[in-house]
């Protein structure tokens, strides 16, 4: 049960944000015009789903996911068919010491980064956070960079969340944001991970930091202090790494739940087009206040009109970072559900939080202790396009039926589209896959082992629909 405390923090955050959708939104979801898409390097649309890997890394004494490589298999090519892992990373254990680098951590996260690229899954290194550091109760910041002036822990109780009011953890957040020399260090710590893995083919690219807070200095963060930290940490990342995807996010509170963000674009040194990927959370607050999903669809409204406004803004491709639940929860298929469909009306596609052992109804995890898939999984093992040739207009899946229908536009890419379809899973009588393109002019084959259509189109035609859908 929530406290007083934490309910009223709660209703609050719901006020303000029902507030923004009446004055802003009018709670309309809006889709974005012409998104952007984070692309391989035959040029294909990538559509990524996924999950973090993992929560356990914050608290394991080595700061790596428990997650072996039988895991792996099972969340990529052997069931599940993800393709992203968006992989925690902790500065604490990268630099342990001031300027001293972790490289046995590094080299035992490039073991598990191979793993991930024997089973087709991309990775995007996330230097993760909250509550900033373990010195102030969190995880994230070693105890070096943790600068709080001798100010007492005060007794916040409630969710954990919460603790993020500790005035301590505040003045540890402004000596962060405003401290030169802790700016250098944050720089030439993620500088030294990109040179370790700018060579890695399947990294695909680096979240710069998890839920980025102000501190007691909010105006004015997203539309300064945010993006001036952004500005020198991709300027250090690209003196070793011209290549990858650079991931940023918006401020956590408030964004996550729907509000707008205020992120300017961001640019990127890089010669040729920038590779600067939007990566926002979705976690509506109705679920928290109330402990159930309804039905109702204004918070989801809300924060995809908001999201569409500012990937637009950016001129980013964009996808969700975090999003997930307990399956306990009354509606949790249902708001799983319209979750992955906001994904593919508006994004390139999701990490869900997270693959973690779920011991309880209250959790949130995709396997038991004992090793069983939740139901989560159904859910999130779905028909998809992984790599798409050429422009993605739209996709859709029903999952009622599991017909899969997705539309593209010809740009000249030569690589086949790849779909997962999880045969055996949702497709117990067997699937045909279809397209717009003429009869004789355009190939399928499947790939049993990887659970993979590949298809060739006809580059004759302006664009392309793919269905996917179960035998008769």
């Amino acid at each position: 049960m929530k406290s007083p405390k934490s309910r009223r923090a709660l209703v609050a955050l719901v006020v303000a944000v029902c507030a923004v959708a009446t004055i802003t939104t009018a709670c309309v979801r809006e889709k974005p015009e012409a998104r952007k898409y984070v692309t391989d390097s035959e040029g294909r649309a990538l559509i990524l789903h996924g999950a973090n890997v993992s929560s356990a890394a914050k608290s394991t004494p080595d700061h790596l996911p428990y997650q072996t490589e039988a895991d792996i298999e099972r969340m990529g090519y052997g069931d599940w068919g993800m393709n992203l892992s968006r992989f925690i990373l902790q500065w604490q254990q990268v630099e342990p010491e001031p300027g001293v680098y972790d490289d046995a951590y590094l080299d035992a996260v490039a073991e598990r980064v191979q793993w991930f690229a024997d089973n087709g899954i991309w990775v995007v290194l996330d230097m993760h956070q909250d509550i900033y550091g373990p010195a102030v109760g969190g995880n994230g910041a070693p105890a070096w960079a943790t600068r709080t002036d001798g100010i007492p822990s005060l007794p916040i109780g409630g969710p954990w969340w919460l603790q993020y009011l500790q005035p301590r953890v505040n003045r540890a957040f402004d000596h962060f944001w405003f401290d030169a020399d802790l700016r250098e260090h944050y720089v030439a710590m993620w500088r030294h991970v990109a040179q370790r893995f700018a060579s890695t083919p399947n990294v695909l690219g680096y979240d710069l930091m998890n839920e980025p807070y102000p501190g007691s200095r909010q105006s004015g963060f997203e539309r300064d202090t945010l993006p001036a930290m952004y500005r020198d940490v991709i300027d250090g990342i690209r003196e070793v790494d011209t290549d990858k995807w650079i991931w940023v996010e918006p401020r956590s509170f408030g964004v996550n739940q729907g509000l707008p963000s205020d992120l300017p674009k961001i640019e990127d040194p890089r010669d040729g087009e920038a590779r600067i990927v939007y990566f926002p959370h979705l976690y509506t607050p109705e679920i928290d206040l109330a402990g159930k999903y309804t039905g109702d669809t204004t918070f989801f409204d809300i924060w995809a009109t908001n999201r569409t406004h500012e990937q637009e803004r950016l001129d980013a491709p964009m996808l969700i970072g975090e999003f997930g639940l307990s399956w306990g929860m009354p509606g949790a298929r249902e708001w799983l559900r319209e979750a992955l469909k906001v994904s593919d009306e508006i994004g390139g596609g999701w990490a869900y939080w997270s693959f973690e052992t779920d011991s309880g109804p209250d959790n949130w995890g995709l396997i038991s202790p004992t090793g069983e898939e939740t139901p989560h999984v159904n859910e999130l093992s779905r028909t998809y396009a992984r790599a798409v040739a050429g422009y993605p207009e739209s996709m859709q899946l029903d999952p009622d039926t599991n017909t899969y229908r997705i539309t593209f536009k010809e740009t000249g890419v030569t690589a086949p589209t790849e779909i997962f379809v999880p045969a055996a899973r949702h497709y117990p009588d067997g699937f045909r896959v279809t397209s717009s393109d003429p009869d004789g002019a355009w190939t399928q084959s499947w790939d049993p082992d990887r659970q993979i259509v590949t298809v060739t189109s006809d580059p004759s035609q302006p664009s392309h629909t793919i269905t996917v859908e179960p035998e008769d």
